[in-house]
């Protein structure tokens, strides 16, 4: 997730100051619990710029448990997922973190920030500073370029002058910025763009796989999907060739992938057996099933082709912990592994299962069902979020 800096003009009396934002990719938002006072009050003339022009949404959020129950109450402007222990939350315009009693434990006083990730957090203060804290609050090193990442397998990404290097746990420079684009590869590894192409290189520098691909994807813990132009190829983590001759390669889930070539969609499992052939178009479900299409319409299938549904389907989520919403028609309902569909199909929208429960909506609101379809938190708030570590981020209006 990297955070990338943004003017933004802010008038202030008898001045002008320009103030950097930073945008960030996040999966969901949630909040914390602190006092007013320690949120509200500003530090600076830029702080004072922003606060006077922050816009509160229209709702506040909390924290549910798994009955509906509110375990932090419902007060706070933005929140997100907890995140080894912590969770970013926003009061008033500021940033902060909270444990998952609601204790602040480390106060709102960030003009934004990235999750908890290695032990480190990813911050910007109201002076334009960027730099990394621990768990304490405690400010372990600047960013010493215009874009920093998230730590991630011990290492973070940093750009300077439109090029990324990479940064070790120490905050210290491991690979100069030198690369128009970095990604994480299998542990210790990282696909690099120099130039026009892709290459894989490891912490030392090293290059594993030569920099002269269109793109390379990790497939797995030890394949990458590496394409130039039509052809595609799966090649292990050492650069060695694995599978060949093919247009397209769909990443391993569950220990299968899909490969296409001339003569069709193949079901491939990790061990190279070819499970599965034919000349319609097959897509990957997860928990070894797929969708066979025919035409706009879809069968679910296991890794051999067999059908596990009789109806055909529109369109589908990916399973999780059992379950695939399923589109049929307008609406959504949700499968079982064996095929099954556990409700008719009545959902304008559909969520992953998560932790045994899925998110829904109705006119009414959105809420929890168990994962048979029977409704366990009703359905009445303006907006909710995924339950994640028996804890689901749930808003009401002010």
């Amino acid at each position: 997730m990297k955070i990338v800096k943004q003017k933004r003009l802010r008038t202030m009396l008898l001045k002008q100051t320009v103030l950097f934002i930073i945008t960030l990719t996040i999966s969901g938002l949630i909040s914390c619990k602190n006092e007013a006072s320690s949120v509200t009050k500003a530090n600076s003339a830029v702080e004072a710029a922003w606060l006077e022009d922050y816009e509160k949404s229209p709702f506040v959020w909390g924290f549910v448990d798994p009955t509906g129950h509110f375990v932090i109450l419902p007060k706070y402007d933005e929140l997100r997922d907890f995140s080894e222990g912590l969770a970013a939350c926003n009061y008033g315009g500021k940033w902060g973190f909270l444990d998952t009693s609601g204790r602040d434990v480390i106060a709102q006083q960030y003009l934004t920030c990235a999750d908890f990730s290695s032990g480190r957090a990813l911050v910007q203060d109201f002076n334009q500073h960027y730099y990394y804290i621990d768990k304490t609050g405690q400010k372990l090193f600047a960013c010493p370029g215009i874009e920093c990442s998230n730590f991630c397998q011990g290492f973070a990404f940093y750009s300077s002058k439109d090029m990324w290097g990479v940064l070790d746990g120490r905050g210290k420079t491991l690979i100069e910025p030198q690369f128009m684009d970095i990604r994480h590869g299998y542990e210790g590894q990282f696909i690099v763009k120099l130039g026009q192409y892709y290459g894989l290189i490891d912490t030392h520098q090293q290059w594993i796989i030569n920099a002269k691909f269109d793109d390379i994807k990790v497939a797995n813990d030890d394949k990458y999907i590496v394409k130039s132009g039509m052809e595609a190829k799966l090649v292990d983590k050492t650069g060695k060739m694995w599978l060949k001759n093919i247009s397209h390669s769909s990443v391993f889930l569950d220990d299968f992938c899909i490969v296409q070539n001339k003569k069709g969609f193949h079901i491939i499992s990790s061990e190279g057996e070819e499970k599965y052939t034919t000349t319609n178009k097959l897509t990957p479900l997860g928990a070894q099933r797929f969708a066979e299409w025919e035409g706009s319409k879809a069968f679910i299938i296991n890794s051999e082709g067999r059908r596990q549904t009789k109806m055909s389907y529109d369109g589908f989520l990916m399973f999780s912990e059992g379950r695939v919403g399923a589109l049929r028609g307008d609406y959504w309902t949700y499968v079982s592994l064996d095929g099954k569909e556990i409700l008719e199909p009545i959902l304008p929208l559909a969520w992953d299962c998560k932790e045994g429960r899925i998110r829904y909506v109705t006119q009414n609101g959105y809420g929890f069902m168990d994962a048979d379809g029977r409704p366990i938190i009703e359905a009445q708030y303006p907006e909710a979020r995924d339950f994640s570590g028996s804890l689901a981020r749930m808003a009401i209006f002010r």
